[in-house]
């Protein structure tokens, strides 16, 4: 993949924005995911008060209600919950992205981000495509690339 094929100045830009990403960011990568998987967690709350853990109190809801509730909306929750996580976690590593180009220089980030986009590339018209799996909760190196290009450069304030 990109073994030997990039230098040790463009392994820093990506290190740094992996480390701001799984370090500095982790915490509010935490908090996001439990945030939006709270509605499963509602869910399953109202869900095991209704059913009734008491074995002898009869349960709040009939065995139909119990099997629509534990087949249909509770899953269907927490795939909706799971996506939203993802979504949040991309945002997040565009936020890490943005926060390395501070510190490395947006240039520097970019050009290695383009390198790897043409790397990836050159590997799918080689059939090894295999190579580049993209992870549900991590950007892609396209969404990268634009997110550093958009990027606002740094202005020094006005006294």
């Amino acid at each position: 993949m990109t073994e030997g094929k990039l230098e040790r100045e463009e392994w820093r830009a990506l290190l740094a924005s992996s480390l701001i990403f799984y370090k500095k960011l982790s915490g509010q990568r935490n908090k996001g995911a439990l945030l939006r998987f709270s509605p499963v967690l509602v869910m399953l709350g109202i869900f095991f008060a209704l059913a009734g853990v008491d074995a002898n109190s009869p349960a709040l809801i009939t065995p139909t209600e119990f099997v629509i509730f534990s087949v249909i909306a509770v899953p269907a929750s927490g795939i909706f919950s799971l996506f939203r996580v993802m979504q949040y976690s991309k945002s997040l590593g565009l936020v890490a992205d943005r926060r390395a180009a501070e510190l490395v220089g947006r240039g520097q980030l970019l050009a290695v981000l383009l390198k790897l986009d043409a790397l990836k590339k050159q590997d799918l018209q080689n059939r090894k495509g295999k190579n580049w799996i993209g992870f549900g909760d991590l950007p892609s190196i396209e969404k990268r690339v634009e997110n550093i290009q958009n990027m606002q450069p740094y202005e020094t304030p006005v006294s």
